[in-house]
């Protein structure tokens, strides 16, 4: 736990003295408990440790200015950090600004907007990595010779585009042999506990509405999921075939060590990778944006587009051998 912000404390006023924001950071994480899931408490929980309190634990805050927080991001840059993580401690030093202004009444700028390096000085985006045809159907292969559930799992990772954690958190009772739907209810994580400071795994539900969806299946796998399926209850899990469920980080060790030493392919993306092949082959098979983003559960058809609408080497080579002058 963090000796130095302390969030397990009470609630003190600090109305009549100079405020701190450091100490407002503090009041401000004991006011979202109860308020958004325990995931979010532990991503709050991080940006606190790592980013606000480091930074600006002894700030005052009634002055506080807008090129206070550009330096703020500008300092997170330098430090190496990406896009993603800037803007996620902004987001977290605004709402942290926002309260003050809304509980003690002060003035001082809370709606601004920073400036980021532009895109050409950002980070390079680097090209979604996707197995190939070859190595998916060693994968299956494998699986058809040495069938397990958890080998299971990587099929339906391929097949269905599920993260890992809704893999780890899926039951026989989530899916629907009538129909051949998968339903996405919940997910298992591993988050830092901000009481101990130490990790924990919990089971929630998805972080999105869009990412509580249902994902249909074909029925050539319904066929493998039925015999599978066949000795287990209803509330037990599709990955271990029993009550108890497999965390996340033990499925990626699991998931590393099979393709590289029992699959025996020369590489091993990260478990993402396997999404990625999904909606890729989705993409290139011809199928409509919207559909795609909707199986992923992307909270937006722009993220799918983002990532999955660009276009190979050879694509580039295609279009440039088929100019004739």
């Amino acid at each position: 736990p963090l000796n130095h912000l302390n969030v397990n404390s009470k609630v003190f006023s600090i109305k009549n003295s100079a405020m701190k924001l450091g100490d407002i950071a503090r009041e401000w994480f004991e006011s979202k408990k109860g308020m958004v899931k325990e995931s979010t408490l532990s991503v709050y929980y991080y940006q606190l440790k790592t980013n606000i309190y480091p930074y600006w634990g002894g700030f005052e805050v009634e002055s506080f200015k807008k090129a206070d927080a550009q330096l703020f991001i500008s300092k997170l840059f330098q430090r190496g950090l990406s896009m993603k993580s800037v803007k996620d401690a902004e987001i977290v030093l605004k709402q942290i600004i926002l309260y003050a202004v809304d509980t003690y009444d002060i003035n001082v700028p809370c709606q601004f907007t920073l400036k980021y390096p532009t895109k050409n000085l950002a980070q390079t985006k680097e090209e979604i990595q996707v197995y190939t045809v070859e190595e998916m159907k060693m994968i299956a292969n494998y699986f058809r010779s040495h069938p397990s559930s958890r080998t299971l799992g990587i099929i339906m990772v391929l097949c269905t585009g599920m993260r890992i954690g809704e893999i780890c958190g899926l039951r026989w009772e989530d899916i629907d042999f009538n129909q051949n739907l998968i339903s996405i209810a919940r997910t298992v994580e591993r988050i830092t506990d901000y009481n101990t400071g130490k990790t924990k795994v919990v089971i929630q539900s998805p972080k999105t509405i869009n990412s509580q969806r249902k994902i249909p299946f074909s029925d050539w796998l319904k066929e493998i999921l039925i015999r599978f399926q066949a000795p287990c209850l209803p509330h037990y899990y599709v990955l271990s075939g029993s009550e108890d469920l497999i965390e996340p980080r033990n499925y990626r060790t699991y998931y590393k060590r099979l393709l590289l030493e029992k699959v025996g392919l020369k590489r091993c993306l990260k478990f993402h990778g396997m999404r990625h092949t999904f909606a890729t082959n989705l993409i290139v098979g011809g199928s409509d944006v919207k559909s795609v983003s909707s199986l992923l559960g992307h909270s937006t058809v722009n993220t799918t587009l983002n990532l999955y609408t660009h276009s190979s080497i050879e694509d580039r080579r295609k279009c440039i051998d088929s100019i004739q002058i």
